[in-house]
């Protein structure tokens, strides 16, 4: 059976069948494997190959069903019905057409930005176009070299305060807050506060903001720090955000583990999780065992 996962791939490539023929197919399944990976690394690369072979005759089967369609059509004199696309597959699509991309992601974020602006307004007010705008922000990161980049930021983020004020996706903004000077943080925090009642943006802003104070060298900063922290572990605290909680992730801010537990030689502190197949597991299930710990970011 197939997963949601895999499903969605073969929407992307559906739709990109459905557009205009073969096109880079072999490389738009590339594309879209590297968006399915549901948190399962180990399984996946083993099945990566056979998987690929599988999406790649899924698109080649419609492209092939759509044309004898269509051809057959045109022979008997009728009116072809091709399915209209909705803007999210559209989005999708088109993500999964730069993620394909081999080039350098500067040189592709240029060549693919005119493709996103023009879909951003012409989607203006829908998730999908929401998706859009947060793809051209999270893009300002490249204008970082010619001094630009919080500038372009803001003209982005401003856009999407305007358009998307009541959106409960809103808080993704700040995941991608890395384009913002530290004053940007605090500004756009304080107007996110204010302009949305949604609990989820609420909880972004005062991560961020939390994650924020606690690096300054500002005492008052500092203490706010541990402030916003309470409020998630309190207010927040089932707020989820990816595979945890606001209120997991505050609690490990409030509760460190002090220097000398984490010292070579001592009893490793428990860690809980959810494993590649899905399952609740946790550090001391392996000991007497070697165990790895890969820590790693995405950004």
């Amino acid at each position: 059976m197939l997963q949601p996962s895999t499903c969605v791939a073969i929407v992307a490539i559906e739709c990109s069948c459905e557009l205009g023929g073969f096109g880079d197919l072999a490389a738009l399944c590339d594309g879209a494997l590297d968006t399915i990976r549901d948190g399962k690394p180990q399984i996946f690369e083993m099945e990566r190959a056979s998987m690929r072979i599988s999406l790649f005759f899924i698109g080649l089967t419609l492209l092939c069903t759509n044309g004898a369609t269509q051809a057959e059509a045109a022979r008997e004199g009728k009116a072809v019905a091709i399915r209209p696309q909705t803007p999210q597959t559209a989005i999708l699509a088109l993500l999964t057409e730069y993620d394909a991309s081999k080039r350098s992601y500067s040189v592709k974020f240029a060549e693919f930005r005119p493709r996103f602006e023009a879909f951003a307004e012409k989607h203006r007010g829908s998730d999908a176009g929401l998706e859009a705008e947060l793809w051209l922000f999270s893009g300002c990161w490249w204008s970082r070299k010619d001094g630009s980049m919080n500038e372009k930021a803001a003209v982005v983020a401003d856009r999407i305060l305007e358009h998307y004020k009541d959106s409960e996706e809103l808080g993704k903004m700040l995941d991608l807050a890395y384009v913002f000077s530290t004053a940007q943080k605090e500004e756009y925090g304080q107007r996110l506060l204010k302009l949305s009642q949604q609990p989820g943006v609420q909880a972004a802003v005062h991560m961020m903001l939390g994650k924020l104070y606690q690096r300054s060298k500002d005492t008052d900063k500092r203490k706010a720090s541990r402030e916003h922290f309470l409020l998630l572990s309190k207010k927040f605290k089932g707020v989820p955000y990816r595979s945890t909680t606001y209120g997991a992730m505050a609690e490990a801010f409030l509760h460190p583990h002090a220097t000398e537990v984490l010292a070579i030689g001592k009893l490793a502190p428990e860690i809980t999780g959810t494993g590649v197949d899905g399952k609740a597991m946790k550090l001391s299930d392996f000991r007497g065992k070697v165990v790895v710990l890969d820590f790693w970011g995405d950004w």
